[in-house]
């Protein structure tokens, strides 16, 4: 499976009409926009998300802000879902993150690859991430006990935190404080 590429470019192609507030978000899904049409056919558009983060990155104490931020998840009080993985449910906890960090494209990413055989047989999935000097991104998915069941490398990523790890228990997806 080739490595997913993670695009950023101005909202709506920098349409003064643009219903979004931001003009650089980043996104995976392209739909079609509703408002623009080039030579007979419907342009893209980059469906943006909600970045905290801004142009700037994350500085080193804002990064140990989130960290002690997210320590403090424990169990949800509600389940989130994506539109295009309906099965796939995640805590407060992970919206948080996503929201934070900006890494909505991660949930695409794990919840994308729960279509693999070797991943649809374990309930239970630790996906540990960690970052290169590179800003490249290492993925490993374990079964809980240090055995690792499929490793994936990502070429460049914006991810704040140097390593994290999310559990995916049961078709949910949890930061391992909510458990």
């Amino acid at each position: 499976m080739p490595a997913i590429k993670i695009v950023s470019r101005p909202c709506c192609f920098a349409s003064r009409h643009c219903p979004h507030p931001s003009t650089s978000d980043f996104s995976l899904l392209l739909l079609p926009h509703p408002r623009r049409r080039a030579e007979g056919y419907r342009a893209m558009r980059f469906i943006p998300f909600n970045n905290n983060i801004g142009e700037d990155q994350m500085t080193k104490v804002n990064v140990e802000k989130l960290k002690a931020e997210l320590r403090q998840f424990s169990g949800t009080e509600q389940y989130y879902f994506n539109p295009l993985f309906p099965s796939f449910h995640y805590t407060d906890g992970v919206k948080y993150l996503a929201e934070q960090a900006g890494a909505y494209w991660l949930l695409y990413y794990i919840f994308s690859n729960q279509t693999k055989a070797n991943l649809l047989e374990q309930a239970f999935q630790v996906w540990k991430l960690k970052v290169d000097e590179d800003a490249s991104f290492k993925v490993t998915v374990e079964d809980g006990n240090d055995q690792v069941i499929d490793p994936f490398k990502i070429g460049f990523t914006d991810f704040p935190l140097d390593q994290f790890e999310l559990w995916l228990i049961d078709k949910v997806l949890i930061l391992p404080s909510e458990y």
